[in-house]
């Protein structure tokens, strides 16, 4: 990158001068931050991979600009937020970089004079969030199952895995991301075991069928 160091003249009796910390130097505190602050300390390589991403996109936007990342104040940050927006990034997308640059700032709070993106906002969606739901209907959720059954009739393995992460989105929801980082160790079999027990002893009554004379069931 372009920008290393840069000297700041101090005016006083005596001329004083300032050296501004390296971008490595900012890159490396804000590396430490990661592994012992978000999340505890227990943030997933998804999370800080992420992270990572964002704040070099905006250090190289920095070096484009000729803006030192270190003098940064918060209309510097609007005017990013200004580019993303142009760029046509979505809204979740400059949430999250807000997000990224506001911990990057807070790693190296010693070496700025202030955080430049805690009063910063993500820009507004435009439209009703429930109207710009995308979603299938039934029918299309059984065509898109055909089609894949039919894609992978070779593999029946293959089909039923693929057929049912389509059936576990579709019905819980879930994101890509969280489908992406399923692992079965992950699954607390005893306790699933157990609270499926529950719920079939509980529902039991409306499931017995009576067969005639003597209430007897089945």
């Amino acid at each position: 990158m372009a920008i290393k160091r840069r000297v700041q003249k101090v005016s006083g009796p005596k001329s004083a001068v300032k050296i501004l910390p390296t971008i490595k130097l900012l890159e490396d505190n804000f590396e430490r931050y990661l592994e012992v602050e978000i999340a505890n300390g227990n943030a997933s390589e998804d999370t800080k991979r992420t992270y990572r991403s964002y704040v070099k996109q905006f250090l190289l936007w920095c070096d484009r600009e000729e803006i030192y990342p270190a003098r940064v104040k918060s209309t510097e940050i609007i005017a990013y937020r200004s580019y993303l927006i142009a760029e046509g990034k979505s809204t979740n997308t400059i949430a999250l970089t807000l997000v990224a640059l506001r911990h990057f700032y807070k790693s190296n709070l010693d070496l700025v004079t202030e955080n430049p993106v805690v009063k910063i906002k993500p820009p507004q969606a435009r439209g009703n969030a429930h109207t710009s739901l995308t979603y299938c209907n039934l029918e299309q959720l059984a065509q898109l199952l055909n089609q894949v059954e039919v894609a992978t009739k070779s593999n029946p393995l293959r089909s039923l895995r693929d057929r049912s992460i389509i059936c576990l989105m579709a019905i819980q929801g879930c994101r890509v991301v969280e489908i992406h980082r399923a692992n079965v160790k992950l699954i607390p079999f005893s306790t699933a075991i157990a609270s499926l027990e529950t719920m079939l002893i509980a529902s039991l009554p409306s499931l017995l069928v009576s067969t005639g004379k003597g209430g007897v069931f089945c």
